[in-house]
């Protein structure tokens, strides 16, 4: 551009739309004609990545596989990729950011146990400044998850003391609890833990644990403090995304009373 009096200019990316090397000149003119000139060698950064290529969505157990092929960028990790969904084309809201440029797959995972269809976008976006030099929005693809009907595995319920042995003899001030790992193909959202008199079947909840991906929980035994001593049920229930349940039972011995004092 052409300034009068200026000390310093600047420029964006829409004024030059261009990745690579460059050359910046500068001149400067008097009022009579008399000419400066200034020139230096830079490597510029202005013109947005490409779309991402070939992107595709997979049906899977609970979820959608996401793959594409890598945007292309001089500053090969100065750009990252946003994904938007939505259960119709024309409502999609952003899902995801991957801000690694190399990292071509996602899974969307369905924590709400969805089987309805789900469309994707993808587009690439410069780190640069976050001044929305951005490619164009892939095409619009869709896929709709599998239902999961696989159970919950219950890997372990174990009764452990406050010296931290598992030998299933616990108290209720002792720092006493249940704990609990689990594993599911698509996740976990519930884990719930009751108690019993051995063979009674009258269950009181010890405790209850949601949210997404759930795979270890322990459960404090303290509320057992008016529980007479004596064998109890512990079942556990595993509830998957899906609301495929599973459970599982132990024994523990509950032992309240404290030994005898010594004799002196």
């Amino acid at each position: 551009g052409d300034f009068v009096g200026a000390k310093s200019i600047t420029w964006d990316w829409t004024t030059t739309p261009y990745n690579g090397p460059a050359t910046l000149r500068a001149t400067s003119h008097d009022i009579v004609g008399n000419m400066s000139e200034y020139t230096v060698p830079i490597t510029i950064y202005m013109a947005v990545p490409s779309v991402p290529g070939n992107f595709t969505a997979t049906p899977g157990t609970g979820s959608v596989v996401l793959d594409w092929d890598a945007s292309t960028y001089p500053a090969s990790d100065d750009f990252y990729y946003q994904i938007c969904s939505g259960t119709t084309p024309d409502d999609m809201v952003l899902l995801y950011t991957q801000y690694s440029g190399s990292e071509t797959s996602y899974k969307d995972v369905f924590t709400d146990g969805s089987t309805g269809t789900h469309y994707y976008q993808i587009r690439a976006c410069s780190l640069s400044a976050g001044d929305g030099r951005n490619s164009e929005f892939s095409a619009t693809v869709s896929a709709a998850p599998i239902a999961d009907a696989e159970i919950p595995v219950i890997e372990s319920v174990r009764a452990y003391n406050g010296l931290g042995n598992y030998d299933g003899k616990v108290n209720s001030t002792d720092g006493s609890y249940v704990y609990v790992s689990v594993s599911d193909s698509v996740g976990v959202k519930e884990i719930k833990v009751e108690i019993s008199p051995k063979d009674a079947g009258v269950w009181t909840v010890l405790g209850t644990k949601t949210g997404i991906g759930l795979y270890s929980e322990s459960f404090g035994l303290s509320a057992l403090e008016s529980f007479d001593d004596g064998q109890y049920d512990v079942k556990v229930t595993v509830t998957d995304y899906y609301g495929n349940p599973a459970t599982g039972q132990i024994v523990l011995t509950l032992d309240n009373t404290p030994p005898a004092a010594p004799a002196i």
